[in-house]
């Protein structure tokens, strides 16, 4: 088979020319071109040599086999990027593209050197989302490997309170709450009070020697509560569960004793999520 390869400064206006021939093609996922487009955007977009790849039908008609996302991501951020093209592939390879699994920022950080990789990425996550919205969830949605990567070692310096949050929290397995939630916590209550913090996290673990009423004690009951209520492999969802110990958190702060868990009226919502005292 004839199959032509060449190096392309790829503008928007060939990028909706190729998207013109995808057809067959898989789900556009919106998430991704927008996380491609930021990086083309803010000049973190480097050139790897991954194809852009077209395959010839039968009747001799090109058809975009691989690539969508890159083309749709030029458009959307208005850049020219440069792209190894191949033209010519038979159909049959379409079967066997991005079949593997695609390398996150923690397998680069990894890579790099840099300990609690995994755990330091799962807190980036979740302080982007807390900036942006109030709620520390942890979906990538619209983060790109840049924006992570900002907030783990900003000026290209790892952040000195998130490499300790990673650690402290990797220390950490099979609990009541979520290793990177642990990390989150972390990060938000260390600058407030370092030694309360890391108290009160190692008594959210093993919750020894605390007396009825002990925020800690509640927040522990709940979260085993809730758990068993719904099943032993599962819980309530992580941002909620980090709501509980900041309204726990908050408790011992104005040393009040708490006899529940007390959400905010309507639930939580960006307007209604606790702030830790």
């Amino acid at each position: 088979m004839d199959i032509r390869e060449e190096k392309v400064d790829v503008t928007p206006a060939i990028a909706s020319e190729w998207l013109q021939l995808n057809t067959g093609n898989r789900s556009i996922r919106r998430d991704v071109v927008l996380a491609y487009a930021h990086d083309m955007e803010s000049n973190d977009w480097l050139y790897t040599g991954d194809s852009i790849m077209f395959v010839r039908e039968p009747d001799g008609s090109e058809r975009l086999a691989d690539g969508q996302h890159r083309l749709l991501a030029i458009i959307k951020s208005k850049t020219t990027q440069r792209m190894k093209v191949e033209w010519g592939h038979s159909p049959e390879v379409q079967k066997v593209i991005d079949s593997g699994v695609a390398r996150q920022l923690a397998d680069n950080l990894r890579m790099e050197g840099h300990p609690n990789a995994q755990q330091l990425t799962a807190i980036a996550r979740r302080i982007l989302a807390f900036r942006a919205t109030g709620v520390p969830h942890n979906r990538s949605g619209r983060l790109s490997k840049a924006q992570q990567r900002d907030i783990i070692m900003p000026g290209g310096v790892p952040d000195e309170l998130i490499a300790e949050a990673a650690a402290y929290c990797a220390k950490f397995h099979r609990t009541l709450i979520p290793q990177s939630a642990i990390g989150f916590l972390y990060w938000l209550l260390v600058p407030i009070d370092a030694d309360a913090a890391v108290d009160f996290l190692n008594r959210c673990h093993d919750g020894s020697n605390l007396p009825a009423g002990h925020p800690v004690l509640t927040l522990r009951n709940r979260l085993i509560n809730e758990r068993e209520s719904a099943g032993n492999h599962s819980r309530a969802n992580d941002s909620a569960i980090i709501a509980y110990a900041i309204i726990a958190w908050n408790g011992i702060r104005k040393d009040k004793n708490l006899a529940k868990i007390v959400l905010p009226k309507g639930g939580l919502t960006p307007s209604t999520y606790p702030k830790p005292v």
